[in-house]
């Protein structure tokens, strides 16, 4: 008899998700036609990146979109972050503090490539850190995501 009643659950929740697949729904006083021309009933398609002067400064498909924004106002991004700035960037998005002078004159003595991914590495494990968990893979993919924003060049009417 359990396993009848799985059988009939299954075939139930197939038939209600075949039902709701090409179910529209549509807002107060709108048409279904309208509503089926919503962007959120429309099927995921990759956009056609835009074409940007300045090449150089896409690293990612969104300074494309982000660049040729700006471009259209005659802007563009402002120059990379000197050491001690990003420093303090991350400082403050991690822990919101300052880093201390020794931190900062040790920072800038790093000459190695990774210095910026140790100090991050470092502020996540830190228990004043909002990001610090237990598992790893969270804080790997926050750590992805958090230099993605530090050391992309922002435009200049942001700084």
């Amino acid at each position: 008899m359990n396993l009848f009643r799985q059988i009939l659950a299954v075939i139930a929740l197939s038939v209600l998700a075949n039902s709701l697949r090409n179910t529209v729904w549509a807002a107060t006083g709108q048409s279904f036609e309208d509503a089926k021309h919503h962007w959120a009933y429309q099927s995921v398609r990759q956009p056609v990146l835009p074409k940007v002067k300045a090449t150089k400064h896409v690293r990612s498909p969104i300074d494309a979109f982000l660049l040729a924004k700006l471009e259209e106002k005659n802007l563009t991004f402002a120059p990379p972050a000197d050491k001690r700035t990003l420093l303090r960037r991350v400082y403050y998005d991690l822990i919101g503090l300052p880093p201390t002078f020794e931190e900062i004159r040790e920072f800038e003595r790093d000459g190695s490539s990774k210095a910026f991914e140790k100090v991050v590495d470092r502020l996540l494990a830190s228990p004043r850190s909002a990001f610090s968990r237990s598992d790893g893979c969270s804080i790997k993919i926050r750590t992805t995501r958090l230099m993605t924003r530090l050391t992309r060049p922002r435009a200049a009417f942001w700084d």
